[in-house]
């Protein structure tokens, strides 16, 4: 009997099962990747259609028509001028951290800062010259995925420096007046330049509010105000809203909008990714599937209603980030045409949970500050601390004003005498809940417990 046409077949059946397995696994990258390329340029219309920006050029756009050229000049002029009178200043007053304000110390700088006030004056009467426009000023912006750089955000911080140092002035000679017009005009300065262009800016603009508010702290840890008039005007200031998460869906917006030009994914047709981008590691470009996926995470961005809540280090931190990892590299294995981008991605993606650590610092810095202010009304108002925080609501502050998160309030002592108060938030550093999770400290921090003894950031006294 003659089986060698039997073994034959069988040894073409042996060859031929892996061939046919390949080009299942290619027929199906093929499937998936023109799917996915189908997806992205739907999200790609949808958010057109939308007016989110998706690229470079749609980021010039849309920062075009959110800040106002009609400012431009004089804001311009100003900087000019505040650049050259640090550089006069600067072997005498080098830029950096400025020297606290401290109860009943004379301030050593006095006189070489009252000179360079003198010098600053006309500059501060610019700022107060310049018109308020409900858009921020245009400056030039070249877009460059993420890559794009800030100038004029480096000016707003310069001009914010010089309006501090007046404020600083304004406390040493004992003049409440000048102190609320730097204070002011450091808000003035933080609206303008307040572009909203991504999580970078916005970052930017609560560091500068931030410092406002720390001016503010100073100065009531120092016994400074005397009049309810006074701390009225200084309520007023702080207490300014925002609405955090239309703020939030916009910087998400345009950290996509960078993703989206950093991989080139603006260009039409299947397989287009990096046909704009200048990243020279991918050799083998950024599969559709991976873009599509990588579009999924920033829409989580907006959707994640648990981190628009603000909470400290919510439950999901660091969970976004790495998540979807092994899925994108798994996704550039089976696609067509092969790419090595998947161990770089996360590289690209920020971590929104982070992100949103710092816009909730920016509005639990608010209440801490407004609640501090209250208490120096209480205090002028009936000649006493509140025994609890409680008793802000004689003052007009609500429940919500003086707590951390839904659960916990600020801390909060009066000290031995009743000449001090003491008001801390929460401590980044030492004290932590059972998950490993930043609170407040049960008991008011003292500096020595502190590895970088900056206490200030967490705990603020009242005079």
């Amino acid at each position: 009997m003659n089986i060698k046409p039997s073994r034959e077949w069988s040894l073409y059946l042996l060859l031929a099962a892996p061939l046919v397995a390949l080009l299942c696994v290619f027929a199906l990258g093929v499937k998936r990747e023109r799917d996915a390329a189908e997806a992205v340029n739907a999200s790609l219309t949808t958010l057109t259609k939308d007016g989110h920006p998706v690229g470079n050029h749609s980021l010039t756009e849309w920062f075009d028509s959110h800040t106002t050229q009609q400012t431009s000049s004089p804001w311009d002029d100003i900087l000019v001028a505040t650049d050259g009178l640090h550089i006069r200043f600067s072997d005498v007053l080098p830029l950096g951290e400025e020297p606290r304000l401290e109860p009943n110390q004379a301030w050593a700088d006095a006189e070489i800062m009252q000179r360079y006030a003198e010098q600053a004056r006309p500059i501060i009467e610019a700022i107060e010259r310049v018109p308020t426009h409900p858009k921020p000023v245009w400056q030039p912006v070249v877009f460059e995925g993420f890559q794009t750089t800030y100038p004029g955000l480096d000016g707003m911080r310069s001009i914010n420096r010089l309006l501090m140092r007046e404020f600083r002035v304004a406390v040493d000679q004992q003049d409440p007046a000048r102190a609320i017009r730097a204070l002011q005009l450091m808000l003035k300065v933080a609206d303008a330049y307040d572009w909203q262009i991504g999580i970078l800016s916005d970052l930017i603009y609560f560091a500068v509010v931030e410092e406002h508010r720390a001016q503010i702290r100073d100065s009531l840890a120092v016994g400074f105000w005397k009049t309810e008039e006074s701390l009225s005007q200084l309520r007023d200031q702080v207490n300014r809203e925002q609405d955090l998460h239309e703020r939030w869906d916009t910087a998400a917006a345009a950290e996509r909008a960078f993703l989206l030009a950093e991989f080139g994914i603006t260009s039409d047709g299947p397989n287009y990714f990096l046909q704009e981008s200048e990243i020279d590691f991918f050799p083998f470009g950024l599969t559709d599937m991976a873009g599509e996926l990588l579009m999924e995470r920033y829409q989580r961005w907006e959707d994640a209603e648990t981190i628009k809540a603000f909470e400290p280090w919510p439950p999901q931190a660091g969970a976004f980030r790495h998540e979807d990892g092994e899925d994108i590299w798994m996704f550039n294995i089976l696609a067509i045409p092969v790419s090595n981008a998947g161990i770089f991605l996360d590289k690209f993606f920020g971590n929104p949970s982070s992100a949103a650590a710092g816009f909730y610092r920016f509005e639990l810095n608010r209440r801490w500050t407004l609640t501090a202010i209250a208490i120096k009304q209480f205090q002028k108002r009936y000649e006493r601390f509140p025994n609890e925080l409680s008793e802000l609501s004689d003052v007009g502050l609500t429940e919500s004003d003086w707590m951390v998160n839904s659960q916990e309030s600020f801390g909060y002592e009066v000290g031995k005498g009743g000449k001090v108060a003491y008001l801390w938030s929460v401590d980044y550093e030492r004290a932590t809940g059972p998950n490993g999770e930043p609170v407040v400290a049960m008991e008011r921090p003292v500096a020595s417990d502190h590895r970088n003894e900056k206490i200030e950031k967490w705990m603020t006294e009242i005079r």
